[in-house]
């Protein structure tokens, strides 16, 4: 027994796998290292804040003084350990449920390798020494206040707005100018449509024409397209990606809430039963309104349902309760009441996590809830889906308000989502991307001490890598047939976290490394394409699936735009980092000597966007960045305007997509090329438009054909004299509304 135990040992042994020497880096790019400490060789080229060993522990060591900003932190030297997920990427296997399970049974304690991520507690130590533990967290620097007359709101370090306020205004003015601008326009628009937030507060001065009730019955149509309307819910991609509700639970409420006189077709009332409990009633009507209602729902709805958000009782605890606030929140996303920067989102999502969590679902509540009180809404899976999803929207809050998560570290015991249990590849996956995402909040958004971004950004790309294809799956029309639509409701906000800490590493640690800037650079195209791909398919799905008449709301088109419009905050920074290139090539003159046309194409069809890592770590021309951010723009434009024409409500999303295509192709200034049977897509190829060398009414300066002053002339599109500017501006958005 003993020399079988030996040999097996001996066997174990031989399968592991040899400590990697190079440094991380390094080993990511598949570049020759020199294993020089603190820093190699190639890490110092290429002006890295870190460069990462792994020790005998298979942990992650950063040797080296992590340069910060002087007015930030004072240098020091910095020595940082945390646990590293060390399997193979590349693997783009679906998951299942009995690979996962059998992962978990392979050890006592499941490993964190198996499923990205657990808590940050127990799984990543902190990323900071007791000589830094007291300095403030140097992304602290972008928090901003946003005052309007009375109101006052605080954005911290990952908010579009803080970055925007503090790393790209201040740099670029004349931008500053663009936003303020592009607000008239927006400002203007809904008034047009009456899409406003203030619907909350203006409830209150509505007249009342009897009671609540009453009035709710008033503007409901007949029983059989109420129904009809609650039915056709649970064909929709709403119920597919979310499925928080059970079926035959929520057609039981249609007898038991509800009071109807069935010979006349009509809806007299409704049952409150359980000592009053509104919220299987709310549910049913927000169901209905998600499917019926093309416009904005009727006042007296939308009355009732704040209300209900903001009922303080604890009589109001239940878990129809936390249902109704997870519809509320997903039906206020996805058709764009979120003042621009989900911010309108905060309280609603603050007011469903405390739900969740006065319920015990942060606990292990299969010990102390009875089965009947389960079954009742559906099942302990039911349950589940209320509490992963319930942390899926505090991670996306958290993010982009740049505030801590709600569901604190010390509050949930992620290793809960570790249990070993059966469950769907999507339940898989959002539990992973939970556990994932809630780490590296925890650590980013941490009051003091050095956030290790760069390790963060190795395990978004390897979670992409090892839980998903090919990126370039999702954003090619064909391709992404073969993929679960579901899956990019987990890839663009772990997207946006890589991008965003990409442009940390640019802006605030003053990183300009070529892999920084084309990591910047091929995220945002990512995100661009990706949002496309998926607009079109909600197309091809409204479009293909067979729905009753009187559920007359694009549901599913909304679905699309609503995900777009999360990817479009930060995908749009790309237009900023722009500019800085535009004014860094203007004062060398050698770069803007020899960029050719042909540079251009042999720069673009080079350029890979099938992982947001690479091998290649080429410096890409701004020709060529701004060329590839055209054609990207130009298959998204496509798709926003069949959205458009479809929808009657104006999302105001759409606008600033068009708007920032808008400027970037100008026809005043420059024309697409064409390969003489139509402009190729592929190509994206742009040039100056000679106009047989005119000068322009509107651009202080001459069109000339020659493409190696093309830098220069789009930097002082962005230069010339304010009256100038907003005269092109002004007629660049013409168009771009509808009437």
């Amino acid at each position: 027994m003993i020399s079988n135990n030996k040999n097996q040992s001996s066997s174990i042994k031989k399968k592991r796998r040899k400590l990697i020497k190079s440094c991380l880096y390094c080993r990511t790019k598949k570049l020759k290292c020199d294993r020089k400490k603190p820093k190699c060789s190639s890490c110092i080229s290429r002006n890295l804040t870190e460069c990462l060993y792994l020790d005998k522990n298979k942990s992650v060591s950063n040797h080296s003084i992590v340069q910060i900003k002087e007015d930030l932190i004072p240098q020091q030297s910095v020595n940082t350990t945390a646990s590293f997920n060390n399997t193979t990427s590349g693997s783009n296997s679906y998951l299942s449920s009995s690979n996962f399970n059998k992962k978990q049974n392979k050890q006592e304690e499941p490993n964190p390798d198996t499923l990205c991520t657990k808590s940050i507690g127990n799984s990543f130590p902190d990323t900071t020494t007791i000589m830094d533990i007291n300095h403030k967290n140097p992304l602290y620097i972008l928090e901003c206040i946003s005052a309007k007359k009375t109101r006052v709101m605080y954005y911290g370090p990952t908010s579009v707005r803080s970055i925007l306020t503090n790393m790209c205004f201040t740099t670029f003015p004349p931008f500053f100018k663009v936003v303020k601008e592009f607000k008239r326009f927006r400002k203007s628009e809904k008034s047009k449509t009456n899409f406003t937030m203030m619907k909350e507060l203006l409830s209150l001065d509505a007249d009342r024409h009897g009671t609540v009730f009453q009035e709710i019955v008033e503007i409901l149509p007949d029983f059989n397209t109420f129904r009809t309307c609650v039915e056709y819910y649970f064909d929709t991609l709403y119920y597919k990606f979310f499925p928080i509700l059970h079926k035959k639970v929520v057609l039981q409420y249609l007898d038991a809430v509800l009071i109807t006189d069935k010979e006349k077709n009509k809806i007299l009332g409704f049952n409150h039963p359980d000592r009053r409990n509104y919220y299987p009633a709310a549910i049913l009507l927000s169901l209905f309104s998600i499917t019926h209602y093309s416009t904005d729902i009727p006042d007296i709805l939308f009355k009732w349902f704040v209300y209900l958000e903001g009922c303080s009782t604890t009589k109001s605890l239940t878990f129809e309760r936390a249902q109704f606030l997870l519809l509320e929140v997903t039906y206020r996303l996805y058709n764009g009441f979120t003042g621009g920067d989900l911010t309108h989102l905060e309280i609603l999502v603050a007011s469903l996590c405390k739900t969740s969590m006065s319920l015990g679902l942060y606990r292990n509540y299969t010990k102390f809830y009875p089965q009947e009180t389960l079954d009742k809404i559906g099942g302990i899976e039911i349950v589940n889906n209320i509490w992963y999803w319930t942390l899926y929207y505090d991670i996306l809050i958290s993010f982009e308000t740049g505030k801590g998560l709600i569901v604190g570290d010390k509050m949930c015991d992620d290793e809960l989502l570790l249990k070993n249990e059966e469950c769907s590849r999507n339940t898989i996956l959002l539990k992973k991307y939970i556990l994932l995402c809630r780490s590296i909040l925890i650590d980013v958004l941490k009051p003091k001490g050095m956030p290790n971004l760069s390790q963060h950004m190795l395990k978004i790309s390897d979670f992409l890598d090892e839980n998903f294809l090919k990126l370039s799956n999702y954003m090619d029309e064909v391709k992404c047939n073969i993929v679960e639509p579901f899956d990019y409701l987990l890839i663009v906000p772990v997207l946006d976290k890589f991008l965003t800490f990409a442009y940390f590493q640019c802006y605030v640690f003053d990183n300009k490394s070529v892999q920084i800037e084309n990591d910047i650079v091929r995220c945002s195209l990512i995100l661009i394409g990706i949002s496309a791909c998926f607009i079109n398919m909600c197309l091809k799905y409204e479009q293909n699936h067979i729905k009753p008449v009187v559920c007359e709301a694009k549901s599913n088109i909304v679905l699309g735009e609503g995900l777009k419009s999360i990817a479009g905050m930060r995908s749009k920074l790309l237009l900023f980092h722009l500019l800085r290139r535009c004014e860094h090539d203007r004062l060398d003159s050698y770069k803007m000597a020899n960029v050719t046309d042909l540079h251009v194409q042999q720069e673009i069809d080079s350029f890979e966007l099938a992982t947001i890592t690479c091998k290649t770590t080429k410096e890409l021309s701004t020709r060529t960045i701004f060329n590839l951010f055209c054609s990207a723009s130009e298959k998204l434009l496509k798709y926003e305007i069949s959205t458009l024409q479809q929808l009657t409500t104006m999302h105001i999303h759409f606008t600033l997509t068009t708007f920032a295509f808008n400027i970037a192709k100008n026809d005043k200034k420059i024309n697409i090329l064409s390969d003489g049977a139509g402009y190729s897509e592929e190509a994206g190829q742009t040039i100056v438009d000679t106009n047989d060398n005119k000068v322009s009414p509107t651009l202080p300066f001459s069109h000339i054909s020659n493409d190696t002053v093309f830098d220069e002339q789009f930097y002082q599109y962005f230069n010339c004299s304010e009256t100038e500017f907003f005269d092109l501006l002004n007629s660049d958005l013409k168009g771009i509304l509808p009437e």
